[in-house]
C-alpha cells in the first residue's frame, strides 16, 4: 500500500486524483469494482477508482488499485 496522490484515468476516461494505491496478486481485479469500498490496512474506508493488471513481461505480476 501507497500513500501518495496521484493522477489517474476513471472507466469514463477522465483523469482524477488517487490518494492511495494498493497492490495485490495477479489476477484479483474482479474482486475490486470500480466505487466499491476497500478498508485498508490502517482501518481507513476508501472507494475503488479503477483496477490494473501490471506486470514486467509476461506473466503478470500483480494487480494495481487506485483509491480515492
Amino acid at each position: 500500500m501507497e500513500n501518495q496522490t496521484v493522477l489517474v484515468r476513471n472507466g469514463a476516461g477522465e483523469e482524477v486524483v488517487s490518494s492511495t494505491q494498493i497492490y495485490t496478486y495477479p489476477g484479483t481485479s474482479a474482486l475490486f469494482a470500480p466505487d466499491s469500498r476497500v478498508t485498508t490496512t490502517d482501518g481507513r474506508t476508501s472507494r475503488v477508482i479503477t483496477t490494473s493488471d501490471n506486470g514486467f513481461g509476461s506473466p503478470v505480476d500483480h494487480t494495481a488499485v487506485a483509491l480515492k
